[in-house]
């Protein structure tokens, strides 16, 4: 029993000293492998991302490298030569050191690297990789947040683009920047705004540094930030941007919604991995800038507009228009491109995306003239005007179905007019992002062309600031679900509380078109039920060389208050009984009667001291950004009811005209009854039909529809024939001198 209990002894002793060996080992070979888990992880995910090992990737590959070198020798010699003279001009004059802190300087620096890239000039050569050195040894924290992004950009440019022609030292060196950047602005990363502020920027320039590096992060645990900025855009910015810009069009207008949609993540994206981000609605971008350039080859101000600048001015909106010519193979974008871009500095885009088989198609072409009017869904816009001609009138609406606060203005059922320049504009400086005049005027309902409700009783918060009762659309509650002042994802953006109503009707003929913009969620419950405006632009009415427009506002109110509807005007209008005539610098004018509600008043505001009056207080603009156009509106007219009322109807009709052709004013008049508003403008019968159900026969009688040669009703089902007596002549459905536009 003793041997028998020394031999089990010795065993377990035996055993324990091979177990003890065994997790020396094991330990041993933990270390070894814990020394190689960051490559390994990183190998894991590379492969996972599938990111292109050949240099370079970002946006162009060396494919792209050999076509781009040919196309400069023939069809893009002109933009290349341009592209080496500015570089030439510019580089030298501002040293690297000022450029790195230097928010304006992507355009000089990015042209040098391509130019250095395609010629291989070895001056520009080193002058990049110089410049690209002095970036990366730059705080991080240096400048604002808009330098820093753009000097991550740069560098990831000179470190993809000129990889081969850098030493070691080099490299190391603006790796090093790189990574020094990226981890003073993953802030952008950990805490993205799907929406709205800089991150999407933010993100964008991160994965160009990203994919610049990539089989270089070393023990830097580089993929495992890719996997979240991919995740941002895959999870976040790509849903709701095609959501928010399902059509092509923006709701914060032109200028900012150029800048937040613009094409470079996709490109970055696609070029490094071969996946395509959000060609469902990037495809279509074209027909925003190619609808919205008015005859004056500006943009309408929309959301913050710091200028209302012709399309050659943006750098913005060449590279989207670019983009859409040449990967898209769009005629009518190669068509804008040599109309209005062709000219003007910033052709990088140009150089790299031009495809010469895509031929130009203009939009008035005979064969496939464009639609007069477009709807953009979902941003809430339809741009309408008569023509494709440099003297076009153009109109356009807005009422989108959420808010976001953003750049976002609280304009719903606004709209504004031009022909020959401005006539009914949307007013107010953006002097500074958060200013007093931004706060409690430029961004509010006050400084657009919609209704205002004056309520005593309403208090407007923001930030937990009380700011001016202007009588407007209403600020999101920051306590209610989901809490914030803004949607910051699209599921949030979706939700009851950033609901603002929305288009619910749109119909077009081509040449004409009807609108409806239900707003009554934009504002207070507290005050109003529903608000309602249609709009009813007629291109060619008979006997006329412009438009004429119908406005019906309807407004239910939850208490006796004064409605009032708003019309902006940069020249101070002529008003007459009920009426009025606005001209412009351009030429242009229009006629306005306000004849919907009875002893309509009727009150002029603006000129010296009163241009911003909110609630009996000016709040004027604290200096003008630079580049700010002085389209922004000196003048109001109020058309409001005469008493307190909870329910009251406005009809307002538009007619354009030169102010050089001694117009002669059309004959007007209201036409109404059960359930529809309307009116004889000249030679046209114009209905809008608002009830439950339009009868099938319609009668009029009296001396006024004699001459009546078309009828224009909407809001009627298309399910349904009708009949329009005007005395002793029947126009009917189908015929030409009826035009329907229907309900959804």
């Amino acid at each position: 029993m003793i041997n028998n209990l020394k031999i089990i002894l010795v065993e377990i002793r035996e055993q324990a000293v091979v177990r003890i060996a065994i997790q020396a080992v094991l330990i041993a070979c933990a270390g070894f492998l814990c020394s190689f888990l960051p490559t390994l992880s990183n190998e894991l995910h590379a492969k996972e991302m599938q990111i292109k090992s050949a240099r370079p990737r970002i946006i162009i590959d060396t494919e792209d490298i050999e076509r781009i070198r040919e196309s400069v020798k023939t069809y893009g010699k002109e933009d290349f030569d341009f592209l080496l003279e500015s570089v030439r001009n510019n580089v030298g004059v501002t040293s690297p050191q000022k450029l790195a802190s230097d928010r304006n300087s992507l355009e000089i620096m990015m042209n040098l690297v391509f130019a250095a890239l395609i010629s291989q000039d070895d001056t520009l050569i080193r002058q990049s990789v110089s410049s690209g050195t002095v970036f990366a040894k730059t705080d991080p924290d240096s400048g604002d947040d808009m330098a820093q992004r753009n000097r991550l950009l740069v560098m990831s440019l000179v470190y993809d683009w000129l990889y081969r022609s850098m030493s070691d030292e080099q490299r190391l060196e603006i790796k090093k920047g790189i990574i020094s950047h990226i981890e003073h602005l993953r802030y952008f990363a950990d805490r993205a705004n799907f929406t709205g502020g800089h991150t999407r920027y933010g993100n964008a320039v991160i994965l160009a540094g990203l994919i610049a590096l990539a089989d270089d992060y070393g023990d830097w645990a580089g993929y495992k930030l890719l996997d979240k900025v991919r995740d941002n855009w895959v999870k976040g910015y790509n849903p709701y941007q095609s959501y928010a810009a399902r059509d092509g069009g923006y709701y914060m207008g032109w200028t900012y919604g150029t800048g937040y949609t613009s094409p470079l993540p996709y490109l970055l994206w696609e070029k490094a991995t071969g996946e395509h981000w959000c060609d469902d609605w990037r495809r279509n971008q074209i027909y925003w800038y190619l609808y919205g350039l008015r005859g004056d080859e500006t943009y309408p101000r929309a959301g913050d507009c710091y200028s209302t600048a012709s399309p050659y001015a943006s750098d913005g909106i060449k590279s989207i228009v670019a983009v859409c010519a040449g990967l898209y193979k769009n005629p009518h974008a190669e068509w804008f491109y040599q109309e209005y871009l062709s000219k003007g500095a910033f052709r990088i885009w140009r150089i790299i995306y031009r495809d010469p088989m895509v031929t130009p198609q203009s939009p008035y072409d005979r064969e496939n003239t464009l639609p007069f009017s477009r709807r953009f869904d979902n941003s809430g816009c339809i741009i309408a005007r008569d023509s494709w001609n440099k003297d076009a009138t153009q109109l356009f609406f807005k009422c989108s179905p959420f808010y976001t606060l953003n750049h976002h203005h609280k304009d719903q059922n606004h709209f504004s007019l031009s022909y020959k320049g401005p006539l009914i504009i949307d007013s107010g400086y953006y002097d500074h992002y958060g200013s007093n005049h931004w706060l409690n005027y430029y961004t509010r309902s006050i400084a657009h062309n919609t209704l205002v409700v004056h309520d005593p009783d309403e208090v407007f918060h923001f930030a937990g600031r009380t700011i001016s009762n202007d009588g407007g659309q209403k600020f999101a509650d920051y306590n209610q679900q989901p809490l914030g002042e803004e949607p910051r994802s699209l599921e949030e953006a979706l939700s009851k509380k950033y609901n603002i109503g929305g288009i619910t009707c749109y119909q077009t003929n081509g040449k004409s078109c009807w609108i409806r913009g239900d707003a009554g969620n934009a504002y207070s419950e507290s005050k109003l039920k529903t608000y309602e405006r249609d709009i009813l632009f007629i291109g060619r009415p008979s006997g006329r060389d412009h438009p004429c427009v119908m406005i019906l506002d309807r407004v239910a109110l939850n208490k006796n208050l004064t409605p009032r509807i708003l019309f902006h005007t940069e020249k101070k209008p002529d008003i007459k009984n009920q009426g009025c005539t606005v001209r412009n610098n351009g030429g242009g004018l229009v006629h306005m009667d306000f004849m919907g509600t009875p002893e309509a008043n009727i009150r002029l505001i603006g000129g010296h001291g009163a241009k911003w009056l909110v609630d009996g207080k000016n709040y004027p603009p604290q200096g003008l950004m630079k580049n700010e156009h002085t389209e922004a509106g000196s003048w109001r007219i109020e058309i409001s009811t005469a008493h307190t009322v909870k329910n009251a109807s406005f009809l307002t009709l538009l007619t354009i005209d030169d102010v050089s052709s001694s117009p002669k004013k059309p004959n007007v008049s209201r036409v109404s009854g059960d359930g529809y508003e309307g009116a004889i403008i000249g030679d046209d019968l114009l209905i809008i039909f608002y009830g439950k159900s339009a009868p099938d026969d319609w009668h009029f009688t009296g001396d006024r529809f004699n001459n009546i040669k078309e009828v224009h009703i909407a809001g009627v089902d298309s399910q349904r024939r009708y009949s329009f007596h005007l005395n002793d002549c029947t126009y009917t459905s189908g015929t030409p001198e009826v035009h329907e536009y229907h309900l959804p």
